[in-house]
């Protein structure tokens, strides 16, 4: 039977580089037998399957019910495999990523009848992903400070920090699971390159050099600035469109760079909540006998920084930020106004705790 490959993230690993680069490639890997479907997506990830699949992320579909998106996105799916005959079927979404009943993961399999579900996951220790995602929520307008955040986060359906509880649900349903660790080392030194190789599908596309930044992460004292002006501005539009330029003139953090939210002692803690799921996952799906799953140190004992970096601090990198901020091309960013109500419905899609894309 043909292969149904699924990538349900998880967030904040290079999930947006990756849509994008099958996206945009999607004719050169349909001539290799390789169809990424335009049906069912939301620019250029399959959104609406996943809203359809995920309780609690109908709100992405407006109107439509979960069922109807569902069918129509399966509907066109079915009429494009009909005219590309292909050998292999890509979809993409993080929406699917989380704790997901199976009764939903049978729904979205026995869609898809006569192809073999394969499931591919990347995974990131669950203190580095807890702090992206928040960065991603200050991003999108959250206020609350990081200890707040991460417990309703924990308590959470969306969070998926217990990896083997949700990859559990896909091999339950009868999907094979192909697992990549997030980490440096052990990934192909690209995204891309990576993903097509858990897919088995090396060669089928040129994977070039990526030139351009894909939802960027600022350093933390930018992420303090976007968070003061989230407490601060109570116009939705205003605060929105002032992290956007204050965005795209600061210093994105290089990959793998470490945040500091978490001391090493927290990160522990938060990684024996689900140390005996981690173990299974390393030895059931990466055939590990020893059942490590990540093999990154902890942060130095005691490296974390203050949240709060205090006022005049936030002055005086907004002060250095200036020259830019009022520079031609800050001015050129500004979002154009139609644009807007577009923007607050993304801006409040990120906001929440876990729904942040890499």
């Amino acid at each position: 039977m043909p292969d149904l490959y699924i990538h349900i993230g998880s967030p904040k690993t290079g999930t947006t580089a990756i849509q994008h680069f099958l996206a945009e490639n999607r004719e050169a890997l349909a001539a290799r037998g390789i169809l990424y479907p335009s049906a069912g997506t939301m620019g250029k990830a399959h959104h609406v399957i996943g809203a359809a699949i995920f309780p609690g992320r109908a709100g992405r579909l407006g109107d439509v019910s979960r069922d109807t998106a569902l069918s129509e996105a399966v509907h066109g799916i079915g009429r494009e495999i009909e005219a590309r005959r292909p050998r292999v079927l890509v979809l993409s979404t993080e929406y699917l990523w989380g704790a997901i009943p199976p009764r939903q993961v049978r729904r979205l399999l026995d869609a898809f009848p006569g192809w073999t579900p394969r499931i591919v996951a990347y995974l990131r220790r669950q203190d580095l992903l807890a702090q992206s995602l928040y960065v991603q929520a200050i991003k999108g307008g959250a206020t609350v400070e990081f200890p707040t955040w991460l417990e309703r986060a924990k308590a959470g359906r969306n969070a998926g920090f217990d990896f083997n509880g949700v990859l559990q649900s896909w091999a339950s349903a009868g999907a094979s699971v192909v697992v990549r660790v997030y980490e440096k080392g052990r990934l192909e030194s690209d995204i891309r390159a990576d993903f097509l190789k858990a897919i088995g599908e090396e060669a089928a596309v040129p994977v070039p050099p990526e030139n351009r930044a894909v939802n960027t992460a600022p350093d933390m004292t930018t992420v303090e600035l976007l968070r003061a002006i989230n407490q601060r501005i109570a116009d939705p539009e205003l605060a929105n469109r002032l992290r956007r330029r204050i965005m795209g003139c600061s210093p994105a953090r290089p990959l793998f760079a470490p945040l500091r939210y978490l001391s090493s002692e927290g990160a522990a803690e938060l990684l024996a909540q689900y140390a005996e799921g981690d173990a299974r996952v390393a030895r059931e799906f990466l055939k590990d006998p020893d059942g490590v799953l990540f093999r990154d140190p902890l942060p130095a004992v005691g490296d974390a920084a203050p949240q709060d970096l205090g006022d005049r601090a936030l002055l005086e990198h907004l002060i250095d930020l200036l020259p830019q901020l009022v520079a031609p091309t800050a001015r050129a960013a500004r979002p154009r106004p139609e644009a807007t109500a577009k923007q607050r419905r993304r801006a409040a899609e990120k906001a929440e705790p876990v729904s942040g894309q890499e």
